[in-house]
């Protein structure tokens, strides 16, 4: 970190810069308030890598003497870059050594964002085995499916699932009552029948019909119903071993991978929809 004095309280871009490259498919925004509030682009069809470009940044510091002097405090892009992608550069997210990534780069960043797509495609067999629908699944977990070529029921289903909001423009689930994105009601009867905020609102604005809240209520307490008696069946012949998957990388649901892995049928157990 350098200092230079300035006459006059300064905020300004710097000459140096630092490029934060991502082989990701989804855009990923930073709101930390310590740092820079930015997006990081998806990386999108053919294009073998999104980048976003960082300058240093210089802050203003009064040093409180009597000529009311600034010292202007030089934050590197550098340092400003790394900050910003602390959290996530699981996804394959880094910065880059040069002003351009390195094929050898590129290749790491693909490699750790291929053990993410594991962790996130388990997260989905986890969340079907719980709910038994679709509606928890993750867009994250549809996109692993179809990155790694394992083709379990529930991907199918939620894939086919997806509107846009028409707030923000964000995928959703087609059932969602509200986007999980900017949080507007897209479904008020829906929304209503679990948020006492939404429900005094809607019944303000004429928004909401009461009669159709109570089945909503009455249709998910089935659903909730039917998804608590489901029993786990256990896993039998079908299922691979730890030493097959690698303890690491082993999916939560074993039939699903199994079943997925060898392109054989898969069961269908008794799902709700």
């Amino acid at each position: 970190m350098e200092l230079v004095r300035l006459a006059t309280p300064l905020y300004e871009q710097g000459t140096g810069r630092a490029t934060i490259v991502s082989v990701f498919p989804f855009a990923i925004p930073i709101v930390d308030p310590g740092l820079p509030w930015i997006t990081i682009p998806a990386c999108e069809g053919d294009e073998p890598y999104a980048r976003y470009d960082l300058t240093d940044r210089v802050m203003a510091m009064e040093k409180q003497d009597l000529e009311g002097t600034y010292l202007g405090v030089i934050h590197p892009a550098r340092q400003i870059a790394e900050s910003v992608i602390r959290d996530c550069k699981a996804f394959g997210i880094f910065v880059a050594n040069g002003d351009d990534p390195t094929p050898e780069e590129l290749a790491v960043a693909r490699a750790t964002m291929a053990v993410y797509a594991r962790r996130a495609l388990n997260q989905g067999h986890a969340v079907f085995q719980q709910y038994r629908h679709t509606r928890f699944i993750s867009r994250h977990s549809i996109w692993a499916a179809d990155f790694l070529h394992e083709k379990p029921e529930w991907a199918y289903e939620n894939a086919d699932a997806k509107v846009t909001c028409p707030s923000c423009k964000t995928a959703m689930p087609k059932d969602a009552a509200k986007c999980g994105s900017c949080q507007a009601v897209v479904d008020w009867n829906r929304a209503a029948a679990w948020d006492v905020d939404i429900l005094e609102k809607g019944i303000k604005f004429g928004l909401v019909d009461m009669e159709e809240v109570k089945r909503v209520i009455v249709r998910e307490r089935e659903l909730a119903e039917k998804a608590s008696a489901y029993e786990e069946p256990e896993a039998g012949d079908d299922a691979l071993s730890s030493e097959e998957l690698g303890e690491a990388d082993a999916p939560l649901d074993p039939s699903a991978g199994r079943k997925a892995a060898r392109g054989g049928k898969r069961e269908r157990l008794g799902r709700t929809s």
